[in-house]
């Protein structure tokens, strides 16, 4: 497999300038194609393939790349890495490197190094020249029989050297920061005097070694800051007295062969041994610590919906309060059931006016169907019985005067009726056009016209009904074909369907108000 741009674009969602950190282990990959594109690089994991030396030229346009990990390929030489200004961790462990190329000292930021498990036999010590900051070197597992001295790491506080084929402890006179150092598996027979000046050094590992007499560790002595050292595997840990000679030439130490023996420590577990009971109270002790942080866990957990009850419960008693403060006040249940602020009666207002604007729309329609039938019923019948326009005049003109009399009251209220009819037509079409944009606009809380507040609503009904009934008497008290022709179909439908509607809201009122909620019709106006 090669490494190009666009397996990287299928492993990350975001574009190739903005990754700064690919995990390609474990891919097979075995070449590399350009990858320049990945400008913002900082992390790139390649371990566990089988790239081979020739394979990693194209990772030195990565100029950003701080930490880089080659582990576990089929790598001979770093001679083709170069120009990477800012890496700071570089891995090349269990490779085929046979030496440290010189080309490391180009990487003057690095601070780790680490090449174990491969096949160096030789180290050059000019290859660390630049290295001012490296901090940690790890060569353990290699083939090296010896080890220059690196004046140039003057930072150097791990260094790895285990497992290897060392006869003598290279001089790390100016290696004065060194703390930990790891020499165990080797052939060292001698701890050199050199050893003195690493006065830093707390982590001393030479097991496994041929340190034989007592003067071959005699350089120990000046380690006044080691609290952790490792002679196991030395023919001198046979000596009589080895634990107690060891502890008096090092008095700070509190760790001899990975057992600790410091006097805190053996105070502490002679207290345990001698007091199992003492044992049984810390175990318990620690126990209920356990369990009191994961209750405490627990209740961190659920404190969000504790708090939400808690204010629903708040507020839930404060309502209940003031409802009791009401009562005791002597307020009336219907204004106690108004200061609610969420109340379910609109709806079956708002239903109610919907039911009053579908009838009044098939009302309309009837009206129109109605008035149609009857212009041709009265088409047909007036043509048949008028021959002419004159003799229909005349018969007119004759049955008039047969039925009407000279007396002056009768003329007036003729003329009252015919006012009155005419008002009627010409105040009808306005209220018409009322309702119309009031069922299409709608009042401003929902609902027609019709619903006014208490007086308004009985005068609009007086004043109709009065209409109506000044019509009636006005038709019953003429008489003759020309007063029955102008009051035409269509006028005593609406008259009639007037009087219906303001039933039906009449009606819709009684319901409304025999619910019991403590408001009227009108209510909603407010």
């Amino acid at each position: 497999m090669q490494l190009t741009t666009e397996t990287i674009s299928e492993w990350h969602d975001k574009p190739l300038a903005e990754i700064t950190e690919i995990k390609a282990t474990k891919k097979e990959i075995s070449a590399i194609d350009d990858v320049s594109a990945c400008s913002s690089l900082r992390k790139l994991d390649l371990s566990n393939n089988t790239l081979s030396s020739g394979a990693l030229a194209p990772l030195n346009s990565l100029t950003t790349l701080t930490w880089l990990n080659l582990a576990n390929n089929n790598i001979t030489m770093l001679k083709t890495l170069k120009n990477l200004p800012k890496l700071t961790v570089l891995n090349v462990s269990r490779n085929r490197l046979n030496t440290i190329d010189p080309t490391i000292a180009t990487f003057k930021s690095l601070k780790a190094l680490i090449l174990n498990n491969n096949d160096i036999s030789s180290v050059d010590g000019d290859s660390f020249a630049s290295l001012a900051d490296l901090n940690t070197l790890v060569l353990s597992h290699n083939s090296i029989e010896m080890m220059p001295p690196l004046p140039a790491l003057t930072g150097l506080f791990k260094l790895s050297l285990a497992h290897n084929e060392l006869k003598d402890l290279p001089d790390f006179s100016s290696n004065t920061a060194l703390k930990e150092l790891r020499v165990n598996d080797n052939e060292i027979s001698k701890i050199p005097d050199t050893l003195r000046n690493c006065g830093s050094l707390e982590i001393l590992d030479c097991g496994n070694n041929g340190l034989a007499e007592w003067r071959d560790v005699a350089a120990l002595g000046s380690l006044l800051k080691l609290t952790n050292l490792n002679l196991k595997g030395n023919p001198i840990t046979l000596k009589e007295k080895y634990e107690q000679k060891i502890r008096q030439l090092l008095p700070t130490l509190r760790v001899l062969d990975g057992e600790r023996f410091d006097a805190k420590f053996l105070e502490r577990r002679e207290k345990q041994r001698a007091n199992p009971k003492l044992m049984e109270k810390k175990q318990r002790l620690k126990r209920a610590k356990e369990e009191k942080e994961e209750a405490k866990m627990l209740l961190e957990a659920e404190e969000t919906p504790r708090k939400k009850r808690s204010r629903y419960d708040d507020e839930t008693a404060a309502s209940r309060a003031k409802k009791q403060q009401r009562k005791e006040e002597g307020e009336p249940e219907d204004l106690q059931n108004t200061s609610k602020p969420k109340t379910k009666v609109k709806k079956p207002v708002l239903a109610a006016t919907s039911t009053v604007a579908s009838a009044n729309d098939d009302k309309k329609k009837k009206k129109k169907e109605d008035t149609k039938k009857a212009d041709v019923k009265a088409a047909p019948s007036a043509t048949a019985n008028k021959p002419t326009t004159k003799e229909s005049k005349k018969q007119v003109q004759t049955k008039t005067a047969s039925t009407t009399t000279n007396e002056p009251s009768k003329k007036r209220k003729d003329a009252s009726a015919d006012k009155k009819i005419e008002n009627q037509a010409t105040t009808k079409e306005p209220t018409e056009k009322k309702r119309k944009t009031n069922k299409a606009g709608g009042s401003a809380k929902g609902g027609d016209q019709f619903f006014v507040k208490n007086g308004g609503e009985d005068k609009k009904v007086n004043n109709q009904n009065e209409s109506v009934r000044s019509v009636s008497d006005a038709l019953r008290e003429r008489s003759g074909i020309v007063g029955v022709v102008e009051m035409t179909e269509n006028q005593k439908k609406a008259a009639k369907s007037e009087v219906d509607v303001l039933d039906v809201l009449l009606n819709q009122k009684e319901k409304e108000t025999s619910t019991g909620t403590g408001l009227d019709v009108g209510g909603w106006d407010d």
